[in-house]
């Protein structure tokens, strides 16, 4: 299946403007494949588990932002999307809350960066499944992080920005095409 990542830098005034960039994101993934999308009677709802979704359309999509970065990842099946820009945390008293014991040992070698890279891998899948961050908690960790892995029945990918920026989605298939546009 493809998927496409929108991307979006700058600032947002408030929840009407996010709205205003999520509309052209799946405005433009709809024109894209010829699927007819008015904007004016779109109407995008929230599952009883917090997952958006648009009411009566055959796309799927989630969202996620860190400070003035946002991002959308809209596809023809379920997907989950997680972006952080890297802030100083308590990650490690974090870590060991909701971590396991493989993901804890990788952020005490990997520090900080460590944490931020299982932290979107997780949300991205809690976010794929509906569940969020508090729901399956399949290990992030085994031995090493991957730039992509089989997790439950999603699968897991990195998105390399910049060092510190950390980003990951998840789909249903390992051969999932995504494309950006920003």
């Amino acid at each position: 299946m493809k998927f496409r990542i929108f991307i979006h830098e700058g600032r947002f005034w408030n929840d009407e403007g996010k709205r205003q960039i999520l509309i052209a994101a799946l405005s433009a993934y709809c024109d894209s494949l010829g699927i007819e999308f008015d904007i004016n009677s779109a109407q995008i709802k929230v599952s009883k588990n917090g997952k958006p979704y648009v009411k009566d359309m055959p796309i799927y999509f989630n969202i996620s932002h860190s400070d003035e970065l946002w991002m959308c990842i809209v596809g023809p099946g379920e997907c989950g999307l997680d972006l952080q820009v890297l802030k100083d945390c308590n990650y490690k008293k974090i870590a060991n809350r909701h971590f396991n014991r493989l993901e804890k040992e990788y952020v005490d070698i990997h520090g900080i960066s460590g944490f931020f890279e299982i932290w979107v891998r997780r949300e991205a899948y809690g976010k794929y499944t509906g569940e969020g961050f508090f729901g399956k908690k399949p290990s992030f960790v085994d031995g090493d992080l991957l730039l992509a892995q089989q997790v439950g029945d999603g699968f897991v990918k990195k998105i390399e920005i910049s060092e510190d920026i950390f980003c990951a989605y998840c789909t249903g298939g390992q051969e999932d095409e995504i494309e950006f546009f920003g």
